[in-house]
């Protein structure tokens, strides 16, 4: 605790810098910043005085206003999220205006790019000791076949693995980031969506053989405007303890203030090939297997009676029951963007189906979003969202499950005894034994978001997030009751079925504030500090019914016995950081940084945890020694370390 309390002093302490004289004469800078490629004015850019605390923001108009300027030659910057950063030369005369024209276009040069991060502040990469990837997801997926969230990331950052937990459809991947980061603890990256934390556990109330769903991608890719990970232990300082294996943080579309309405319809249909022929299983003929016969008469090995001994019988079950089909997947989507003078919005429609390559798989996804953005003043910016959607999926037991398909025809013997003359699989189960199983998953997600962002000055930044990530998840296992002894147990061939239900959300409230100043010529300092607060609620209801009289009449209470129970589990997190960030000729930067978290997860006697951050980033490339010595050897050389504890 005195570690933190010392590292607010030293916020406190800086922030107190004088800047200059106030004594001295002043002008006027104003402009107005538009697109380079559109000419539309751009709202809420950020526009600064080098070397000073003035600055302001872009009105709906793409307007600026800074008076009080000193008088002299001076810099103007000029940046905007997802676009690059620019600098203009001006000469400040007292009394007078100035005033200057910007276009502002999206760079090729990564370090000057702003991006997204558990601040308030704008920061541009160069300044993030850390290692901040982008994934510009609205330009990918205009131009490759992108489903799902996962097919965005996918070897497009460095770092980044993905791997898929089945090829079924309707499953979802494992994402890791840097490898493993903890033996015992989860090793996902923790995800955000427009700064609300959401939801991203891979999910499966009844199990299928490790298949299991993401709720990560129950986001439609075409929302999206660009996905940003934060790599590295360091990140746990500004998002929480459990940030250590990364964070992802989506930003959805937004309107434009001052354009006119643009929509878009999209219709899709692909056909997904098996495309995999599965190997024979080969047995050898004994003497038994060519004479036995069942008590009814019938031959107990029908490939091997009546041939000789040693005779070597093939079998394809898979292939010859016709086991995989030609999949497909179909996918309307529209979309609408636009926005009068002071405000902006979006809003989609998308409905996604697939049918996977196996019998009884199958995939839905229908979606709604709705963003607003409003602009009434150059200081204040408010936001809100709502995304509706509806999963649907049905999924057969599969992979590591002796009640699949894949595991019943690959570890079958066509030399089985006692098997029944039309069923070749594992443990005397056909193919119709298998197809009847039904697993069905419904899940509802609802993610209210709301931002308000207020910048009462051009040095001062204050931003608030509150919002929910809701999902309500039904699901069903059904066994169906047969005679023949499918499924090896007495409870699962007298039929049995399953069902549970879910709710769980997520509510997330947090305050980000931003501050920056001139230490002194050529010596910036940036201090950002922050409040989070993240409550969970999970209530699961689950009963089983075993005993049907028919299958027709699969519900619970017609079962001849039934059970049932329920899980409940609450969980809050509360955390506040400081982070001080000094920049030195805009090419040497310097961070410390600490973070206090209180979880009900750590215990009722368990102390706050500390999380420490250092961090440099030294843009050596621009050091004119070095365009001296090594003229045209490297465009951009960054040196960057990074240090924290979680």
């Amino acid at each position: 605790m005195k570690k933190f309390r010392w590292l607010l002093a030293a916020l406190v302490a800086v922030a107190l810098v004088p800047t200059g004289s106030w004594a001295q004469e002043r002008g006027t800078v104003t402009g107005t910043v538009t697109e380079a490629q559109t000419k539309r004015p751009l709202a809420g850019v950020q526009v600064s005085i080098a070397g000073t605390t003035l600055g302001t923001i872009t009105n709906a108009q793409g307007r600026f206003l800074i008076p009080n300027v000193p008088a002299g030659a001076r810099e103007v910057r000029i940046s905007l999220i997802g676009y690059g950063v620019q600098s203009r030369a001006v000469n400040v005369v007292e009394g007078a205006t100035a005033t200057l024209e910007i276009d502002l276009a999206q760079t090729a040069v990564a370090l000057d790019e702003v991006v997204v991060t558990g601040t308030a502040g704008r920061q541009e990469r160069r300044a993030q000791a850390a290692v901040v990837a982008t994934v510009n997801a609205a330009s990918i997926v205009e131009t490759a076949p992108i489903t799902s969230v996962a097919d965005l990331l996918a070897a497009r950052t460095p770092g980044v693995s993905l791997t898929g937990t089945s090829g079924t459809s309707g499953t979802g991947q494992q994402i890791r980031i840097r490898g493993a980061s903890s033996l015992s603890l989860s090793n996902e990256p923790i995800v955000f969506i427009d700064g609300i934390r959401a939801d991203s556990r891979a999910t499966q109330l009844y199990g299928v053989g490790g298949q299991q769903a993401s709720r990560l991608n129950d986001i439609r890719p075409e929302d999206i405007e660009s996905i940003e990970i934060v790599k590295g232990p360091a990140a746990a300082t500004l998002y929480g303890a459990d940030a250590s294996a990364g964070v992802i943080q989506i930003i959805t579309k937004r309107g434009r203030a001052g354009s006119g309405f643009t929509q878009s319809l999209s219709a899709e249909y692909n056909t997904i090939d098996a495309n995999f022929t599965p190997p024979s299983n080969f047995a050898v003929c004994t003497a038994a297997r060519t004479t036995a016969t069942l008590t009814s008469g019938d031959p107990a090995v029908p490939l091997c009676f009546g041939q000789p001994v040693g005779t070597i019988i093939e079998d394809n079950p898979l292939v010859r029951y016709d086991v995989f089909r030609t999949g497909n997947m179909r996918s309307l989507n529209w979309s609408g963007r636009g926005g009068g003078e002071s405000y902006g919005f979006f809003t989609s429609l998308g409905t996604d189906r697939e049918e996977g390559t196996l019998p009884s798989n199958e995939y839905g996804r229908s979606s709604g979003r709705f963003n607003f953005n409003f602009i009434p003043s150059p200081q204040l910016r408010i936001e809100a969202g709502l995304g509706l959607i509806r999963i649907e999926t049905r999924l057969p037991d599969n992979d590591n499950n002796i009640y699949g398909y894949l595991g019943g025809g690959l570890l079958g013997s066509p030399a089985t005894v006692g098997r029944p003359a039309d069923g070749w699989f594992a443990s005397n189960r056909q193919v119709d034994a298998i197809s009847a199983i039904d697993n069905r998953n419904v899940a509802m997600r609802t993610t209210p978001t709301f931002s308000v962002s207020y910048n009462p000055t051009g040095w001062f930044t204050n931003r608030l997030n509150a919002g929910a990530d809701m999902t309500r998840t039904e699901a069903q296992n059904f066994f169906p009751r047969n005679e023949v002894g499918w499924y090896g147990t007495a409870n699962l061939n007298s039929g049995q079925i399953s069902q549970a239900r879910q709710n769980r959300d997520q509510y997330t409230i947090d305050y980000l504030g931003n501050i920056t100043t001139a230490v002194r010529e050529n010596v910036s300092a940036d201090i950002s500090f922050g409040a989070q607060a993240i409550a969970t609620r999970s209530d699961v209801t689950f009963a089983t019914g075993i005993g049907l009289t028919t299958n027709a009449a699969n519900a619970i209470d017609a079962a001849a016995q039934q059970t049932g129970g329920q899980n409940y589990s609450e969980s809050r997190q509360l955390g506040g950081f400081g982070q001080v960030q000094f920049g030195i000729n805009d090419r040497l930067f310097l961070q410390v940084a600490g973070r206090l978290d209180q979880a009900s997860a750590f215990g009722a006697d368990a102390p706050p945890f500390f999380s420490p951050k250092l961090g440099v980033s030294y843009v050596l490339s621009e050091e004119p020694f070095f365009a001296a010595r090594a003229p045209g050897l490297l465009s951009t050389l960054r040196l960057r370390a990074a240090w924290g504890t979680t």
